[in-house]
């Protein structure tokens, strides 16, 4: 993580604490997914037709996803991290606009 992620993983985790809640441990494969996700979004735009910021373009080496309010294509946008790295578990996201 860069120092802007590290940041912002301390502040999650302190909230955690505050809230009687066991901290989250780093993942290496977790960072680049949401790295990787995030560069997608911001340059290839791939929310248009009708998907929203769990798109994936097919700009990558993975698999697109037009994520919908229906979540007919959740299972892709859920098996990114094992998809596009060494995770094995799927992956969950959260995302605010830009």
């Amino acid at each position: 993580m860069d120092a802007t992620e590290q940041e912002i993983f301390t502040i999650i985790n302190n909230h955690r604490q505050q809230n009687g809640l066991p901290l989250l441990q780093p993942s290496v494969n977790l960072a680049y997914v949401a790295h990787t996700h995030a560069i997608d979004v911001i340059e290839n735009d791939p929310d248009v037709n009708g998907g929203n910021m769990h798109s994936w373009s097919n700009k990558g080496k993975w698999k697109p996803v037009r994520y919908t309010p229906d979540h007919a294509q959740a299972q892709l946008m859920w098996s990114k991290p094992s998809e596009i790295s060494n995770y094995k578990f799927n992956g969950f996201e959260i995302s605010f606009g830009y």
